[in-house]
């Protein structure tokens, strides 16, 4: 059996949100509507996933709601980036984005370097 892997849906402005975690970091963050992700299903077959309470998900919930309450601006859950180089390099580059700014797509493919952004 693989890593221990917890589970818990959250009610949110946005509709019922699924959090995702390991022992040390949110892993993903399933959005209302979203598609099936590969990452995501991957997780869920090699794994056994719980839906307890546990401490990253407890803090990750905890800062979503002061979110969307406007009262946090930057979140401090740990997030386990795990990936290819490629796509470390966008995550980081989209963790840097300053709160309440917009950053196209094309920008962050520029900062990353990817030239063949269209």
């Amino acid at each position: 059996m693989g890593k221990e892997i917890y589970s818990r849906k959250i009610k949110t402005p946005l509709g019922l949100v699924e959090l995702i975690a390991d022992e040390k970091s949110i892993l993903a963050i399933i959005m209302p509507k979203e598609k099936s992700r590969k990452d995501v299903d991957k997780l869920k077959r090699q794994t056994k996933m719980k839906p307890l309470r546990h401490r990253v998900l407890d803090r990750a919930e905890r800062e979503l709601t002061k979110y969307f309450s406007g009262k946090l601006k930057n979140f401090t859950v740990p997030v386990g980036a795990e990936g290819t180089d490629f796509q470390k390099n966008v995550w980081q580059s989209l963790l840097s984005i300053p709160f309440g700014e917009v950053v196209s797509c094309e920008e962050i493919a520029k900062k990353v370097g990817c030239l063949s952004f269209r």
